[in-house]
């Protein structure tokens, strides 16, 4: 390996390196930008609690969603309804008929 090819791996592995560096910067700043949010959020609900409107019934806390949890609702969800009509396939109740038939 010459000269001019070490150079070249060197500038090659320093534009990786740099590119990488600016992909984790900006992950930083995302996640500090998600914390102040989640901060900013917390804040507003213990302003709420304290003036005492949200204990009173006048402010309705937004029902929570996140696709996580609506994943997890659906598993529930689909192992009981997937439970029930195994075993009315072998029970011949629900319409489903004796032995599956």
């Amino acid at each position: 390996m010459n000269s001019a090819e070490k150079k070249l791996k060197r500038k090659l592995q320093r534009i990786k390196n740099a590119k990488q560096a600016m992909i984790f910067q900006h992950a930083e700043l995302h996640e500090e930008n998600r914390e102040k949010e989640r901060e900013r959020e917390e804040s507003l609900r213990e302003a709420a609690k304290k003036s005492g409107r949200a204990a009173a019934g006048k402010i309705e806390a937004p029902a929570v969603w996140s696709a996580k949890m609506q994943e997890i609702r659906n598993k529930i969800d689909g192992k009981k309804r997937m439970a029930e009509e195994r075993w009315n396939r072998f029970a011949g109740t629900d319409d489903a008929g004796a032995m599956g038939r």
